[in-house]
């Protein structure tokens, strides 16, 4: 329904960021259809029903497997960052031992040596 709560709240957010509220339903779809694709090839386990459902209400499922991190932005973040740019830098972690104790050290490397990540970047913790 147009005049519904939820519909007004969405064009007042909209409104306010200064969003073009086209390119967030073409965003929609796209994720409805990503989300298919994903279910078609077997990377998601769903029902009949649910693979019928074209709007894939039940992506938003937070206790399906695929949720199970939604709610942490780190992790978001990380998979965001992934995701736009594959293979930039990766997480390691090298055992060191001194005397008695030994520690793992974690370290960022680009796959040839060391990289530094920037204190503002989604990835330094």
């Amino acid at each position: 329904a147009v005049n519904s709560p939820a519909s007004q709240s969405a064009f007042s957010v909209v409104r306010q960021y200064r969003l073009s509220e086209q390119t967030l339903i073409l965003l929609s779809e796209m994720r409805a259809q990503f989300a298919q694709l994903l279910a078609q090839n077997g990377y998601v386990q769903l029902s009949a029903e649910d693979r019928r459902d074209r709007r894939c209400s039940w992506l938003d499922d937070r206790s399906c497997d695929w949720n199970k991190y939604s709610m942490e932005p780190s992790m978001v973040k990380a998979v965001l960052c992934a995701g736009l740019y594959p293979n930039f830098a990766q997480k390691n972690s090298e055992n060191a031992s001194s005397g008695l104790s030994s520690t793992a050290r974690e370290y960022w490397s680009d796959g040839r040596s060391e990289v530094s990540i920037h204190p503002m970047s989604v990835n330094h913790s």
